[in-house]
C-alpha cells in the first residue's frame, strides 16, 4: 500500500488539466495559421502533430511524477538496525478481577506457596528488577496498569523504592472500567518512551491472558515496528479456578462466579505468528510461564543480553516503510528529457537523437558513485543533521557506523569526530557514562578543536555529578588547550568555588542515612493517599458505552 507523508501536495497534479488547456487551443490556434500545410497537402503535419502529442504526454508524466516525489511517497517495509544504548523497562499489570484467582504458585511443584496471580506478579516483577539492578545496571522503569482502559501510573524513572512501594499494593479496584483490555496497556507502554530515545526498550507484559477485546496482537505488533521487545509473563494454572465478576468485594448474592484459567494456547499462538510475520524480531518476543523456575533468568538475558559482557551497545531493530521520493525523482526527470528530445526528433537522423537520448538517461548514473572522503563526511554530516533535529536513535547509528568504517580504513581522523560527536549524543540524552567512555578515546593527538571540546564536555559530566575535582582538572586541561576561551573560564571558577565549599568527609552535620528494605510508615502513608487518589480518578471517570456490556472479570 502507497503511503505518502504529505497528502495535500497531491492536489498539484489538478494543475494538468488547465495547463493541457491552454496548450490544446494555443496548439489548434496554431495549425489554423498553417493553411498553407493543409493547401500545399505538405507531408510535415502530421509529424508535427505527432511531436506535440508526445511532448504534452512526456511533460504531464514528468509533472506527475515529480509531485508524487514532494508528496513523500513510500511502500514497502524495512528493518532498520539501530544501536542502543541503556536498558528501559515498562512493566504492563493486568489488573483485572482474574488476576484475584488463587491458583499461581511461588514455587515449583505441589508444595510451592499459593498465591493469587497478581499478588505473584508483583513479586516476580520485583525479583527480576532487583535480579537487573545486582548486575550493576540502572535501568529506566514505569508501571503501567491495565483493565477495562490502562493507565501511566509511574512514568519513567530510576526510582526504584518507588517501584517497589508502588507494586506492593496492585489490587483490581485501581480502576472501575470493566473487563480486560490488554492491548490497551501494550499502547499505553509504548507510548510511554520517550520519543527519540537510545535505550534497549522491552514491554513485560504480566497478565493471565483474558482479554475482553481482541487487540493484544495488533497492539504488539504496533510496538515491534517500533524496535520494543515484548516479553509477556503468565501467571496461573492451565486447570483454572472459579472468580466473582466483579470481583471478591462484592456483597453475596451480586456477583457471578465465572471459571477462569491460564490462557497459555491463545498466548503461544500470538507469539508465533509474530515471530513468522517479523524474522528479524523473532528474538524480541516470547512467552514465558511464571510456574517455570529459569523464567526468570531467561527474561533477564533478553532484556539486557550483554549484561555480563561489559558492552553496554546493544542492537535493535525498527520497522520503517522504504521511502521512494528518489525513484520518482528519477522517473520525473525521464519523462523531462524524453519530452525534449521528441519534441525535436529529426526521423532522419535517429542514431544521433538516440546517442543523445542515452547520454541524458545515463548521465546521473555517472553521480550515484562517491569518494570514500564524501561518503565518510556524508555520515558525520547525516548524524549531525539528526542530532539537529533530536532524532538521537538516528545520529548515534550514523555515528557508529562512521566509527566502524573509520576503524575498516585505518582512518584516525574521521575516527576521532566520530568519537566526539558520537560522545555528545550520548550527552544528549543523558547517558553521561557512555559519553565519558568515548570522550576518554580520544587521543592526544587530535585536532585541538576536539581535544578542548572533549576536555570541556567531561568537565560538564563531572559538574554535573557534584564530582568537582574532577570537574576543575577538565577545565584547566581545556584552557591548557584554548587559554582565551571565556566560558571554560567562568567553569573554571564555578567549579574551584564547589570545591572549596564541599565539607571535608565527617564535617557534615546532617544525620547519617540509613536504609532499610522495609518501606517506612511515612512511604506507606504516601502510597496509601496515592491509592485512594487513583481510585477516586477511575471512579469519577465515564464508562464508554460499548464497555456497558462487558463482564467484570
Amino acid at each position: 500500500m502507497i503511503q505518502f507523508e504529505r497528502p495535500l501536495l497531491l492536489f498539484c497534479i489538478l494543475l494538468l488539466f488547465p495547463a493541457l488547456l491552454f496548450f490544446y487551443l494555443y496548439a489548434r490556434k496554431f495549425f489554423q495559421n498553417l493553411l498553407f500545410i493543409e493547401q500545399k497537402n505538405l507531408p510535415g503535419k502530421s509529424r508535427v502533430k505527432v511531436k506535440i502529442v508526445l511532448r504534452s504526454v512526456f511533460f504531464s508524466l514528468a509533472w506527475i511524477c515529480f509531485v508524487f516525489a514532494l508528496s513523500g511517497p513510500s511502500w514497502g517495509m524495512k528493518a532498520e538496525a539501530v544501536q542502543k544504548s541503556g536498558v528501559a523497562l515498562s512493566f504492563v499489570f493486568d489488573i483485572s478481577h482474574s488476576m484475584e484467582a488463587l491458583d499461581s504458585r511461588m514455587g515449583t511443584g505441589s508444595l510451592g506457596e499459593e498465591k493469587s496471580r497478581l499478588s505473584h506478579a508483583s513479586d516476580w516483577a520485583t525479583a527480576l528488577l532487583s535480579k537487573i539492578t545486582d548486575k550493576n545496571q540502572n535501568p529506566n522503569v514505569s508501571v503501567v496498569i491495565t483493565k477495562g482502559e490502562s493507565f501511566v501510573s509511574l512514568p519513567f524513572s530510576q526510582d526504584y523504592h518507588s517501584f517497589y512501594s508502588y507494586v506492593s499494593i496492585l489490587n483490581p479496584y485501581l480502576m472501575t472500567a470493566p473487563g480486560s483490555h490488554l492491548g490497551s496497556g501494550i499502547r499505553s507502554a509504548t507510548r510511554s518512551f520517550p520519543a527519540n530515545h537510545a535505550r534497549f526498550a522491552s514491554i513485560i507484559l504480566l497478565t493471565d491472558g483474558d482479554d475482553t477485546r481482541g487487540d493484544l496482537e495488533e497492539s504488539i505488533s504496533e510496538a515491534l515496528s517500533y524496535g520494543i521487545n515484548v516479553l509477556i509473563v503468565g501467571f496461573g494454572s492451565l486447570e483454572g479456578t472459579e472468580v466473582l465478576s466483579g470481583g471478591s468485594r462484592q456483597r453475596q448474592g451480586e456477583g457471578t462466579e465465572v471459571h477462569t484459567s491460564l490462557k497459555e494456547a491463545s498466548l503461544n499462538e500470538i507469539v508465533s505468528r509474530l515471530k513468522a510475520k517479523y524474522p528479524l524480531h523473532s528474538n524480541s518476543v516470547h512467552y514465558f510461564p511464571a510456574r517455570d523456575a529459569s523464567s526468570l533468568e531467561k527474561l533477564a538475558s533478553i532484556v539486557n543480553p550483554k549484561r555480563d559482557s561489559g558492552d553496554k551497545m546493544l542492537t535493535s531493530y525498527t520497522v520503517k516503510p522504504i521511502q521512494r521520493h528518489l525513484e520518482c525523482l528519477f522517473f520525473s526527470l525521464v519523462f523531462f528529457i524524453f519530452a525534449l528530445v521528441f519534441s525535436q526528433w529529426n526521423f532522419k537522423k535517429q542514431e544521433k537523437a538516440l546517442s543523445i537520448l542515452s547520454l541524458f538517461i545515463l548521465f546521473p548514473l555517472f553521480f550515484t558513485s562517491c569518494s570514500f572522503p564524501m561518503k565518510d563526511a556524508a555520515l558525520l554530516l547525516e548524524g549531525a543533521f539528526y542530532t539537529n533535529q533530536d532524532a538521537y536513535d538516528k545520529a548515534t547509528f550514523s555515528f557508529i557506523k562512521a566509527l566502524e568504517r573509520a576503524d575498516q580504513d585505518e582512518n584516525d581522523f574521521l575516527k576521532q569526530y566520530a568519537l566526539y560527536n558520537l560522545s555528545y549524543t550520548y550527552m544528549k540524552q543523558n547517558e553521561h557514562e557512555s559519553a565519558q567512555k568515548r570522550l576518554k578515546q580520544i587521543d592526544v593527538d587530535a585536532p585541538d578543536q576536539l581535544l578542548f571540546a572533549g576536555a570541556y564536555n567531561q568537565g560538564i559530566i563531572a559538574y554535573e555529578k557534584g564530582e568537582f575535582s574532577e570537574a576543575f582538572s577538565y577545565f584547566k586541561a581545556a584552557l591548557l588547550v584554548q587559554p582565551k576561551n571565556r566560558d571554560a573560564k567562568i567553569n573554571l571558577e564555578l567549579a574551584l568555588q564547589q570545591r572549596a565549599e564541599v565539607k571535608p568527609l565527617g564535617a557534615s552535620s546532617l544525620s547519617e542515612l540509613t536504609e532499610s528494605n522495609e518501606p517506612s510508615e511515612a512511604h506507606k502513608s504516601v502510597f496509601t493517599l496515592i491509592r485512594e487518589n487513583e481510585e477516586n480518578h477511575w471512579k469519577n471517570r465515564v464508562v464508554p458505552n460499548g464497555d456497558e456490556d462487558v463482564l467484570d472479570y
